[in-house]
Formats: structure tokens, C-alpha cells, sequence
């Protein structure tokens, strides 16, 4: 299960019906918040290809539903194209990290894997905070 999926499950929404742009930030922020603590804390050395797209497909979705929210609608402190350009940055690390998985074996790659990763949270951790989080 996909941590938007996860996140729309923990606060009532359900993603089949529209959303109100209160639900809508609610939702990214607590979805951006479950993958920050996940690439924070999990080991990346079980991190499998079938996780990562997840991720991906997470991503992809905020940042589709984010070009639907207007700049006044996030509030003081709330950025909408800090939170995209964040995001879009995230999606490429995530990018670079599957690949590398799918072609991994030798030290340089898994350093880079690792390395990736982290700037992949790093983003995430960013848009997170352009969200008002």
C-alpha cells in the first residue's frame, strides 16, 4: 500500500470522491511527512523496486494534485512552487534511485544509491515545510 494511500486511510479521506483544498493540504503533508520518517528511518538495504515505485507514484500524485492549489490557498509561510520544486527534485532522486537498483552490484552504485536517497529526503523534507509542516 502506497503512503497516500496509507495517509487517506488514517484521516478519513476517501480518494475516490473530490476533495476540498483543506483535505487536499492535509493529506500531502501528512503523505510527505509518512515518506520523510520512511526514508529517515528505514533501512535502505531492504528497500525493494516494488517500494520504490510506490514512492514514485506518491510523488507524482502530490505534485499533479499541488498544480490544482493556488498560491493563496496554502496560507502564510505555504509555498506552492517551493512545495513543486521540491517535489519535482524528489521525483527525479527517486528516479535515479530505481535505476540504480535495477543495476546495482557494484560499491560505486550502492554508495550512489545511498547518497540519492538522502537527497531524495532532503526534498522531501523541504516541500513538507513549503506546505506549512
Amino acid at each position: 500500500m502506497s503512503k497516500l494511500d496509507e495517509q487517506a486511510k488514517k484521516l478519513g479521506i476517501n480518494l475516490n470522491q473530490p476533495m476540498s483544498t483543506a483535505e487536499r493540504v492535509r493529506l500531502y503533508k501528512s503523505t510527505l511527512a509518512a515518506i520523510d520518517m520512511l526514508l529517515d528511518t528505514k533501512d535502505s538495504r531492504i528497500l525493494s523496486q516494488s517500494a520504490l515505485t510506490n514512492l514514485i507514484r506518491d510523488v507524482l500524485e502530490v505534485i499533479e494534485g499541488m498544480r490544482r492549489i493556488s498560491k493563496r490557498d496554502l496560507g502564510r509561510g505555504g509555498s506552492v512552487d517551493g512545495v513543486l520544486a521540491n517535489l519535482r527534485m524528489a521525483r527525479d532522486e527517486l528516479y535515479v534511485a530505481s535505476t540504480i537498483l535495477k543495476n546495482s552490484g557494484q560499491v560505486r552504485s550502492v554508495r550512489s544509491f545511498y547518497r540519492t536517497l538522502t537527497k531524495c529526503q532532503g526534498y522531501i523534507s523541504a516541500a513538507h515545510k513549503y506546505l506549512g509542516g
